[in-house]
């Protein structure tokens, strides 16, 4: 009777530290510390590589302004003759980025019809007819019997037309063209990529 009780005592002894254990190794004695806000305010040219996973010896970060072949071609990057050749025909297939490119196109002449009309309009006009007068129109003041012989008349003349743009509605629409021939250029710049990535 005493051993059953013992081993009673013992497993309930057990069942009562076991879960105490347990969530006592899920206590963390280290509290979380805010790590401290980067003191950087804008971007350094001086900080070598190394500081960002590159080795010892590297050059400094730097930007070149305008520099976009790096971007648009980035594959190039790789060196790799197989690569290059993949995305070339990925390019030169691609039936999208013919059509991005003929769109450019198309509103690069949009913004020169629309500069166009700014300058003047000179037009050439040549003019050639034959005539015959008749006594109708001269009545008697030639004479009895009096006739002018059949004759050819020519004529030629400038004509120049020009829009006065007093109100600047020409010069905006102008600048319109030239907005949409920029977001067409993006356009095509992002199919490129697109492309580029996938293939």
């Amino acid at each position: 009777m005493k051993s059953r009780r013992t081993t009673n005592g013992l497993t309930l002894a057990v069942r009562t530290a076991l879960p105490a254990l347990i969530l006592s190794g899920c206590v963390t004695t280290t509290q979380f510390e805010r790590p401290a806000a980067p003191t950087v305010t804008q971007y350094d040219v001086s900080a070598p590589a190394a500081q960002f996973g590159g080795g010892e010896a590297g050059p400094a970060q730097h930007l070149t302004a305008g520099d976009a072949g790096g971007i648009v071609n980035w594959w190039q990057r790789f060196n790799s003759p197989a690569i290059n050749a993949i995305v070339q025909q990925a390019l030169d297939a691609n039936r999208t980025l013919a059509e991005s490119a003929a769109r450019v196109e198309q509103a690069q002449e949009l913004v020169n019809a629309k500069a166009g009309t700014r300058l003047p309009q000179v037009d050439l006009t040549a003019s050639a007819a034959r005539q015959q007068f008749g006594e109708q129109q001269f009545g008697n003041l030639l004479g009895p019997g009096f006739e002018i012989p059949p004759f050819t008349a020519y004529g030629v003349g400038p004509n120049v037309r020009y829009t006065l743009d007093y109100t600047g509605g020409t010069a905006r629409g102008i600048e319109q063209q030239q907005a949409l021939a920029e977001y067409q250029q993006y356009q095509l710049a992002a199919a490129r990529l697109a492309i580029s990535g996938h293939a």
